[in-house]
């Protein structure tokens, strides 16, 4: 019997465990979501990643779909870091109560504020429960925005196997919420590029998009002008000082 701690996977929105398939089959991670998927159109993702990870054996966490996306979005714009601090601290919580050993969730790559938000929580929450318990905590990311298997020379490679990689492309295009988005990414890059699930070990608090502005100023831009947004959501407008809020958080615990 395998008796390490299950590992916990902490992502944006529901469907990112779709990059990692092979990874959640094998580790059946518990599984933290902070937003329900809704998008602007108010039409949830949860119950489909629900099922899929219940197929897969892995177990939804206390944070699963706690926000709509549009709720996470006006607390950035409000500047209501009350509100994250809290999400930190659960996170936090659950990794002590667990005994986590091993944390995988989005990185930080500037192309959607809730994905940043994430790693912004998922790097406090970690540092919080190393503080309270002295247990070290590896900490990774996936990358959702760019080429489907970077790597740098310390990332966790999984190589799938044909019936595995059929398996993550079946589950892919079963999930109905995301078939335009699972086609058009296998038409960019072809099934074989996914069949390597690559987890990077990143540095914590590393919180500024390599990219200035990041895209989703720029998107936000697009679609202020086009009349689906209100106001354009800013790294140094309401996600830096989010960043200053969480670390303050985490220096001021004993």
């Amino acid at each position: 019997m395998d008796s390490r701690p299950r590992p916990v996977f902490v992502i944006a929105h529901p469907g990112h465990e779709l990059r990692v398939h092979g990874w959640v089959e094998r580790e059946r991670p518990l599984v933290l979501v902070l937003t329900d998927g809704s998008g602007p159109l108010g039409r949830s993702r949860l119950a489909s990643t629900a099922g899929l990870l219940a197929r897969l054996g892995a177990e939804p966490g206390t944070v699963f779909g706690r926000l709509p996306d549009s709720a996470l979005y006006e607390a950035l714009l409000a500047g209501d870091h009350a509100l994250f601090t809290g999400l930190a601290d659960e996170i936090a919580g659950t990794l002590v109560r667990t005994g986590a050993t091993l944390v995988v969730g989005d990185a930080l790559e500037g192309y959607n504020p809730s994905h940043d938000v994430c790693r912004m929580l998922l790097d406090t929450a970690i540092s919080l429960a190393e503080a309270r318990t002295g247990q070290a905590i590896a900490n990774n990311a996936i990358l959702l925005a760019g080429a489907p298997d970077p790597e740098s020379a310390c990332s966790v490679i999984l190589v799938l196997d044909d019936a595995a990689l059929e398996r993550k492309r079946a589950a892919a295009r079963d999930y109905g919420e995301m078939r335009s988005e699972v086609e058009l990414a296998l038409t960019r890059h072809g099934l074989e590029a996914y069949r390597r699930e690559v987890l990077v070990p990143i540095r914590p608090f590393d919180w500024t998009p390599a990219e200035q502005p990041p895209f989703y100023e720029r998107h936000g831009e697009d679609r202020v002008a086009a009349g689906v947004y209100r106001r354009v959501i800013r790294y140094r407008e309401h996600l830096a000082p989010l960043g200053d809020a969480l670390a303050t958080a985490h220096a001021c615990v004993p």
